[in-house]
């Protein structure tokens, strides 16, 4: 384990950016380095999702039968440079910000054709263009530009999503640092990012429109979706913790599989919560239910790790409280611990009767 440094406030952007650059991708120092919320700032920026999904809770008794007819809409990732599956996840990506020093040199006409293309660009009533700080404001036009881009991505340039009935996801403390810290080769430009993220009721004919078009239309070069999806609300809950040898990500995980990013299943598992109005009991029933079917732990401590979130915020993000939550995490291990028991048990019993059927 290498030495723990102590580890300055950096006067400029460019300044932390060269001390993260002393270390190697995924050096426990670039870590350090960022967790004074001081340097992070410096290299901040923003990104944002959108989730789309479709149907309502039905009247059952159980929470995961409640949930049975609502689906998700989620892209199939893939990295553009090389056409390998990159997970599943919403539609979204990084905000587009401007240069304040070159913005102030534009002239107006200029600044005008940027509004569509960066998203803290706003122009007021009375028709001057300016720049805003407002992260509500840049989150959503960052999350309407990079929606219509993705859909273009498989063809679909008409517009067939009400951005007027988006709500947000609070995701509370939540950190994708996951580029600049392991990935980043010290070279350019990296940000920190803080993501947003907003849902939106569609109907299922708009999501099976999408997924047709998705394998009918021709795809753009290098476009980063491979397929549109619709899938169970209940099953994309399962889709964090899946292991694999074969197309893993850093942290081992299936990418054929799981959610790319954890802040994007989480906002599914906000969507549940939000379905079942908010109540601790059913979300707990909920995710035994769904553990008791999955053979790999749900991990809701991974992803915790993963977004730099505390239980709270975790908690505040699914509208309950912070021991509900850890015992709603317990409950779900302890019931994949008893799977794995339940499934040796099987085995063993398997190679008794075997060994009785040959004697």
């Amino acid at each position: 384990m290498p030495e723990k440094k102590h580890y300055p406030t950096y006067p400029s952007k460019q300044d932390v950016l060269n001390a993260l650059a002393q270390y190697p991708a995924g050096d426990v120092h670039r870590k350090e380095i960022l967790s004074n919320d001081l340097n992070r700032h410096k290299v901040l920026s923003s990104g944002c999702s959108l989730v789309l999904y479709a149907g309502c809770p039905q009247t059952t008794q159980t929470p995961e039968c409640m949930l049975s007819n609502v689906f998700l809409g989620l892209i199939e990732r893939l990295v553009a440079k090389t056409g390998k599956r990159d997970g599943i996840g919403n539609l979204g990506g990084l905000a587009e910000r401007t240069d304040k020093t070159l913005f102030a040199q534009m002239t107006l006409s200029e600044q005008t054709e940027l509004i569509s293309q960066k998203d803290d660009i706003i122009q007021l009533p009375s028709g001057k263009i300016c720049l805003t700080t407002d992260i509500n404001i840049i989150s959503c036009h960052n999350v309407q530009r990079e929606a219509k881009e993705e859909l273009q991505n498989i063809g679909i340039t008409s517009n067939i999503l009400n951005f007027a009935q988006m709500k947000p996801v609070p995701l509370y403390n939540v950190k994708d640092d996951n580029y600049i810290l392991n990935k980043w080769n010290g070279q350019g430009i990296a940000y920190a990012i803080s993501p947003a993220a907003y849902f939106l009721p569609v109907s299922e004919t708009v999501l099976d429109m999408i997924v047709q078009a998705s394998h009918t239309n021709i795809h753009e070069n290098q476009s980063e979706v491979a397929h549109f999806c619709k899938i169970k609300l209940t099953d994309a809950l399962t889709r964090f913790g899946k292991p694999t040898t074969k197309a893993p990500s850093l942290e081992s995980r299936d990418m054929l599989s799981d959610y790319r990013y954890p802040h994007e299943w989480l906002s599914a598992w906000y969507i549940a919560s939000y379905l079942l109005d908010f109540n601790t009991k059913k979300l707990k029933e909920l995710a035994i239910s769904l553990q008791k079917k999955t053979p790999y732990l749900i991990d809701f401590k991974s992803a915790m790790q993963q977004m730099g979130q505390s239980t709270q915020d975790m908690a505040k993000t699914l509208g309950i409280n912070s021991d509900d939550l850890n015992d709603l995490i317990t409950e779900t291990q302890m019931q994949y611990t008893l799977n794995k028991q339940q499934n040796l048990n099987n085995i063993s019993s398997k190679k008794h009767y075997k060994n009785f059927e040959r004697n």
